[in-house]
């Protein structure tokens, strides 16, 4: 099993979310979160529950989800061959344009994943 990084688990739980003119904008995207471990996703949806979740274990889901959403942001460090290729395979309708759609996630530090979608915020 993947090990989890929880050096951010004794920082206070507001530091971790996004002032509210940030939170705005994520609200206004489609983000989809896919992979990573059941503990890191649980977490995030407390920060983020306007966020669409998909776990690292579900392989049948709607291919429509990952069409439709703006940013895929997939955890690599836990997650299925199965999963990373139906999401590759359908995430652009099969197309190469907008090839910025999808980023990956090496880390399961939840300061890192508050970074990353501020700096996903501040380049659109």
């Amino acid at each position: 099993m993947d090990e989890l990084d929880t050096s951010s688990d004794s920082e206070d739980i507001e530091s971790l979310v996004p002032n509210s003119y940030i939170q705005d904008k994520l609200k206004s995207l489609n983000i989809l979160i896919m992979g990573g471990h059941q503990i890191w996703q649980n977490r995030l949806k407390e920060l983020y529950p306007y966020f669409n979740y998909i776990d690292s274990d579900n392989v049948n889901f709607d291919i429509n989800v990952t069409r439709s959403a703006d940013i895929v942001l997939f955890n690599t460090l836990h997650c299925s061959h199965s999963l990373y290729y139906k999401m590759k395979n359908n995430v652009n309708n099969g197309r190469t344009e907008n090839k910025n759609k999808v980023i990956y996630i090496g880390s399961n530090n939840f300061s890192y994943f508050r970074d990353l979608v501020i700096n996903i915020i501040l380049e659109k």
